[in-house]
């Protein structure tokens, strides 16, 4: 029984998260052999001010990139 969590930054709309939970199903299904009805997806949505990489938070990234 694979439980998933995946972590986007917020901004994805019900039909993206939707075929991400459909494709992560997939794959662990076929690398797997899991069963989908047994396959737990959560998509967890971030805000880009709690998100970092390189030192730096998203939202300041995108800021100084414009």
């Amino acid at each position: 029984m694979p439980y998933l969590n995946v972590q986007i930054l917020k901004g994805a709309s019900t039909a993206q998260k939707e075929e991400v939970i459909n494709g992560v199903t997939k794959v662990i299904q076929e690398v797997l052999g899991s069963k989908p009805e047994s396959t737990f997806v959560v998509v967890q949505e971030v805000d880009n001010e709690d998100w970092g990489v390189g030192g730096k938070t998203i939202k300041n990234i995108r800021l100084n990139s414009k």
